[in-house]
């Protein structure tokens, strides 16, 4: 049976209230707050709140969906995409996969009048607003001249919000994947990975190594907070920004989620149960 350990209510509960997360076990939709978690009762994965927390955009098949905090009225957002994100004034980025290509793509919060702000063969993913919604960080190949080489890693950018001034913020030889702005837009997380297996991006769950990594929002200061004994797997930030929340598989499926802190430090587990936790976000 699922339930949150001590330590993640302590954790959970957070200058008087309790900041919820959602995240997906197996491949249903969980929320968890500091008086335990349930079943929103529908599938789907890499959920994220918007910034009132009424509403959770997901994947589900191909597709991008949302539904309101409580798992009622699920419908469908956008086709062709995956990687939703909202920005606080109701805006949806998110991977498009329609051309073929995946391109970073902004749309309205009903999901029309979709802008593509990438263009280009490889890859272009993983987008996180800034919380001011004047920038937006991505995983993308721009880097390489011929961006369809298996050598070709991905690495993190950052544009502004109407795709304009695009720039590379790691240079690792490896790929580094899913980046994340804190709460007060000071910080970013991503994964970088320390064993370069294909990461095929239609999978929620990796098959490569990743560690956590924790840098100032220019990309500077950056260090890993979180060691190759572990696999590691889509990073967030505590609404605080002092925490970062993860999935976590440190021997053997299932994953687990689990936090560290910004500096490193002991990863304290916080589910437990017989199958995958993934793909968390947590309301700010």
């Amino acid at each position: 049976m699922f339930r949150l350990t001590l330590v993640a209510l302590a954790l959970l509960i957070q200058g008087g209230g309790a900041h919820r997360i959602v995240f997906t076990r197996g491949a249903v939709l969980f929320v968890g707050d500091g008086s335990g978690a349930r079943s929103l009762r529908i599938y789907g994965t890499d959920p994220v709140w918007s910034s009132n927390g009424r509403m959770i955009a997901f994947e589900y098949g191909a597709d991008i969906y949302v539904a309101r905090g409580d798992g009622t009225g699920r419908h469908l957002l956008v086709r062709d995409a995956m990687h939703p994100a909202w920005a606080s004034d109701g805006r949806i980025a998110y991977t498009s996969t329609r051309s073929g290509n995946l391109d970073v793509t902004v749309a309205d919060a009903n999901g029309r009048n979709p802008r593509r702000l990438t263009r280009g063969l490889g890859v272009d993913e993983t987008p996180s607003w800034s919380p001011d919604g004047r920038r937006i960080v991505y995983t993308s190949q721009r880097w390489c001249s011929v961006r369809t080489l298996a050598s070709c890693s991905t690495q993190i950018f950052v544009m502004d919000a109407d795709g304009s001034q695009k720039r590379r913020l790691t240079s690792d030889w490896l790929s580094s994947v899913r980046p994340r702005y804190s709460a007060d837009g000071r910080r970013l997380v991503w994964l970088n990975a320390y064993l370069d297996y294909p990461d095929y991006v239609l999978r929620s769950i990796p098959s490569s190594r990743y560690v956590v990594v924790v840098a100032r929002a220019s990309g500077a200061g950056a260090h890993a907070v979180t060691s190759d004994r572990v696999r590691a797997w889509a990073p967030t930030f505590s609404p605080s920004g002092t925490t970062i929340l993860f999935s976590v598989d440190q021997r053997y499926p299932p994953w687990h989620l689990a936090v560290v802190g910004r500096s490193g430090g002991p990863i304290r587990i916080v589910t437990n149960g017989d199958r995958d936790d993934s793909g968390a976000d947590w309301l700010r």
